[in-house]
């Protein structure tokens, strides 16, 4: 690479490229992102300006550079790394003149196909002007403001955390979101999708007569979108080695959700949806027994579909609301 050239040709922040390997988000293929235009003379406010049809990752791509930098800024401060972007990926940009580059591909044009996980042969490095720095010696823009109208972005949230006097503090303070999400809970797509979920059970628990109704129109509204006639509810697990052994009680829920009540004493801390849900149930001894043995019976009658990927622990719960098996 051309690194004395490039030198002192940007002023200020400048996001260069993107090289991404094997990224789950961007369907596992290769793509390679320039956001400079060769021939700009830095006479104006750089603006880049990405167009594409909708669904075709733009909101992911912004997710994932945010990610980065964000990861960036967390090994920096010595912090671990999140593995919140999967892959392979070369993160460029240029700040006061020197080039900087966040990665774990180990040189240009070599295949990672068969070491997409990071942590298990590319750790990631930081380059400066094409030398291996510490990562301490890392370089931010002042600010990074995220903004959009759409429900539907994909702009990440961070909860603050402790520092070590305890506070809680920002866990990305240059990363600012001033779109409609503005609360993490309030408006998400994953409420609305939560919401859908929750009416369609609402109609299933209905007398037969107007279940068998719903089926039907779910049907011809499939006939009518030219669709499959398969609507599937997916449920993705999380915390399998917790949760999902088979041998789950509500004394190991208390158990686990304890701490992290402990953690958001207030509601103004922000306390994570899944603790303000269990709150809500946690004197009903009865319906946490029978979510306990709903959570026992999928491992036991092997009702949970692994996933294809190597390191990942996730498991899937599929479910046909016009044919259930």
């Amino acid at each position: 690479m051309s690194y004395i050239k490039e030198i002192h040709k940007y002023e200020g922040f400048k996001l260069l490229s993107l090289d991404l390997r094997g990224n789950s988000l961007m369907g596992k293929s290769n793509l390679y992102y320039s956001f400079v235009d060769e021939n700009d003379k830095q006479d104006i406010i750089y603006t880049t300006v990405i167009i594409g049809a909708n669904g075709t990752g733009k909101s992911n791509l912004f997710r994932i550079i945010i990610e980065l930098l964000k990861e960036l800024n967390d090994l920096s401060r010595g912090k671990s790394r999140s593995y919140n972007v999967d892959g392979n990926f070369n993160l460029k940009f240029s700040v006061n003149g020197d080039i900087f580059e966040y990665a774990n591909i180990v040189s240009e044009g070599e295949s990672n196909e068969n070491n997409n996980e990071p942590e298990k042969g590319n750790p990631a490095f930081l380059l400066r002007n094409g030398e291996k720095i510490d990562f301490e010696l890392a370089q931010f823009p002042i600010a990074i403001v995220a903004n959009s109208i759409m429900l539907t972005d994909k702009f990440p949230f961070f909860r603050k955390e402790k520092d070590e006097n305890g506070e809680q503090v920002e866990a990305f303070p240059r990363y600012k979101y001033l779109g409609v999400r503005n609360i993490p809970q309030s408006a998400s797509t994953r409420a609305y999708v939560r919401r859908t979920v929750e009416f369609i059970v609402e109609q299933f628990e209905k007398k037969d007569s107007n279940k068998s109704g719903f089926i039907s129109a779910l049907k011809r509204a499939t006939d009518f979108l030219e669709l499959d006639n398969s609507i599937d509810i997916y449920y993705y697990t999380s915390n399998n080695a917790k949760f999902f052994r088979g041998d789950l009680t509500p004394e190991g829920l208390d158990a686990y959700f304890e701490p992290i009540r402990e953690k958001y004493p207030k509601p103004e801390d922000n306390p994570p949806f899944k603790l303000n849900q269990y709150l809500k149930i946690k004197e009903d001894r009865k319906l946490l027994q029978s979510i306990c043995d709903f959570c026992n019976k999928l491992v036991n009658e092997d009702k949970l579909e692994k996933l294809p990927y190597k390191y990942s622990s996730i498991r899937k719960i599929t479910y046909n609301l016009i044919e259930p098996s």
